[in-house]
């Protein structure tokens, strides 16, 4: 009777409740890189605010192809019709964290030379000059991959037509760099004495 009853109760009793479910794997969110973060960032690493120190500076060979205008390269300004040039610079960083606590800046020199073919009208025909100068550039390093700069510098020109003449060169010029790598980089600069594209090439 005893068996009976258990039975019966037995069959009577809820069934137990199924197992809980595995958990789910988690996944973290999906994050996408906007122009005031990452790369494109002024307060990340490496960008204007960026007050940490310790960053490195590397010297640069660039060339460039450059286009006179005005008088900034002396007789080539006064007799040229269309002049165009090519030359090289070889950046030497000196003050690596530049001037500003603030700011992420950076100072140094740069010195090479600058070919210009000068193409004169009123029958003066074809000349050719030579630019020596000594550029002193103040750099801002705006983004990891951007960065703009001012630049003063003097020199020697030398100008071949009939002879040869020596003349100043007085450089101000604004430049911007934008980095593809870790080696190269575009360049352009506007002002006197020439509007200038060309590469860089980093060490």
């Amino acid at each position: 009777m005893t068996t009976a009853l258990g039975a019966l109760a037995a069959e009577d009793s809820p069934p137990p409740p199924p197992p809980p479910p595995p958990p789910l794997e988690e996944s973290g969110p999906t994050t996408v890189e906007s122009p005031s973060s990452g790369e494109w960032s002024v307060k990340g690493q490496d960008g204007l605010l960026d007050k940490s120190t310790g960053h490195v500076r590397q010297p640069m060979l660039s060339f460039f192809l450059g286009f006179p205008f005005g008088t900034g390269y002396g007789y080539s300004g006064y007799y040229g019709v269309f002049n165009f040039g090519l030359g090289a610079r070889f950046y030497i960083p000196i003050v690596q964290e530049g001037f500003l606590p603030m700011l992420n800046d950076s100072f140094g020199i740069e010195f090479g030379a600058d070919t210009i073919f000068v193409f004169g009208g009123f029958g003066y025909g074809l000349g050719f000059a030579l630019g020596i100068p000594v550029e002193a550039r103040w750099s801002f390093h705006i983004f990891p991959k951007l960065e703009a700069y001012a630049k003063l510098g003097i020199g020697l020109g030398l100008f071949f037509w009939s002879g040869v003449t020596p003349y100043p060169i007085f450089v101000a010029n604004v430049g911007v760099l934008f980095r593809l790598n870790k080696t190269f980089y575009l360049r352009a600069e506007l002002g006197s004495p020439a509007v200038k594209v060309g590469i860089g090439i980093a060490f």
